[in-house]
Order: structure tokens, then sequence, then C-alpha cells
């Protein structure tokens, strides 16, 4: 579904309503993990009324139908959307002639309200740790890999944002919880150094039960203890752009 019958079926689902444009958009992947388009069940979206009211909805990728949209208070931090050249199928083919990995594990789609970004960009997290932006209308973009992250940050601890060591047994599931905008700040969570051994199998974002302005939801990551080791893990908040504003957290990891 294109950006404009998106919009129209928004606005014929609030009684005609006329819509300004597209805040946000968030992908349903199937199993979590995918590398074709035909793996997207569907998009949770946020549009934004001529009137200044934002509504969120659900709408499936087959075009089988869409939820009906609930006003919620406007995000901060991104710019409306009113059109956008490089669908999800050709970002997807962009995509996959990087050299980053080719399964993703969340892909979104916002334009940040930061002078470094001129156009909305698509947004996709690896299975390797690794993060693609690419420029919507343009196409042009890049995969930032975390250990070229790693090698060209200066690392500062973050003193606001504590995690508990992994101590999991193989076979075991465990989950790595983190304050997170979804985007909307241009930061992201990033992962860093990672054992083999320890998979990560899922992630996703969770926005705040009260969806009061600037609010932070949360960043689930989801792990499986493959194999046993002793070693550690990292996780990265940055802007991607701007590599010097790394805040890294280290935390020890024990599979038995």
């Amino acid at each position: 579904m294109d950006l404009k019958d998106l919009l129209n079926k928004a606005s014929t689902s609030l009684n005609g309503k006329p819509m300004a444009g597209l805040l946000f958009k968030k992908a349903r992947i199937n199993n979590g993990k995918g590398r074709e388009v035909g793996d997207i069940l569907g998009w949770d979206c946020i549009v934004r009324a001529e009137d200044g009211t934002c509504f969120s909805f659900y709408v499936a990728q087959s075009h089988i139908g869409m939820t009906k949209p609930v006003q919620i208070p406007c995000p901060l931090g991104i710019r409306i959307i009113s059109s956008y050249k490089i669908d999800i199928e050709d970002a997807i083919k962009i995509l996959n002639k990087k050299d980053c990995g080719d399964t993703f594990v969340d892909v979104e789609l916002s334009w940040p309200l930061v002078p470094d970004c001129n156009e909305p960009y698509w947004h996709f997290r690896m299975t390797l740790g690794n993060e693609v932006f690419i420029g919507a209308n343009s196409g042009t973009g890049g995969c930032h890999k975390f250990k070229e992250l790693l090698n060209n940050t200066q690392k500062m601890e973050m003193t606001n944002t504590k995690i508990n060591d992994i101590n999991i047994k193989v076979g075991e599931r465990t989950k790595v919880e983190l304050e997170d905008n979804g985007g909307s700040t241009g930061y992201s969570w990033v992962i860093g150094h990672k054992p083999d051994s320890l998979w990560l199998i899922e992630s996703y974002y969770i926005p705040p039960e009260d969806p009061i302005p600037g609010k932070p939801g949360t960043r689930v990551f989801t792990f499986y203890g493959a194999e046993k080791c002793q070693d550690s893990i990292q996780f990265i908040h940055v802007q991607l752009w701007n590599k010097e504003s790394a805040e890294i957290i280290d935390c020890a990891v024990k599979i038995s």
C-alpha cells in the first residue's frame, strides 16, 4: 500500500478527517526475521491529521485490511512524511547490495528531526548487530558495522543505564530491556561485541504505556544460549551519523 492510499484509508476510517502525512511506521516481521518483502506481515503506523492530532493503527502488508485508527499523543522529534520515492521492496533490494548481512530483525521508516537528516530514512537492524540507513528519496545510505563503530568511537560509560549480567544455561532464553525513544531522536541501540554462542533471536520496540510526548519506551533484545561460554557483550547507544555520540554498556555473559 503506497503512502497516498494509506492516508486515504486512515482518513476514511476517521469520517473523512484530512491527513497531513505519515510520522512513523514499523514492520511486523514473520517469526522475527526477514530477508524479503514477503517476510513482512504488515506495519504499525502513526499518522498526523491536518488539525495536529495523531493516530496509530496496524495495516496488513497483503492489503487484507487495517485496524481502526486510535488517537494518541503526537510523538516528538520526527517530521511529517508527505511523500517518498523508495518503497520497502526497493529498499530491501538496495539493502541486499550492501555487505551488511542478509537477515533483518527490525525495519522502520521515519524522518528524525535533526539537521543531518534531509529526507525520510528506512532503518534496518540486522541479525549481525549491524544497522543500515537508506534514504527513502535518494536511495543512498550505508551500512554501520558494529566493529567499525567500536573502532571509530571513544568509549563513554553510561551512568544512568544499568543492565544485569547475562547468566543462563544452554537452551535458555533471556531478555535485555533498554530505555529507548523508538528512533524519534535519531539514537539507536546497537549490539557491539557479542559471543557467537549467545544468539540474538529477536529485537523489538515497546511504546510507553502512557503515551506522553517525549516519554521513552523500551527496546527489547531476546537472546538464546546455544553453547557454554564465559565472555561479555556490549550495548551501544549512538546516533549512527554521529559516531562520536556513542555510549557503551559492557555486561558479563555466562552460559553454563
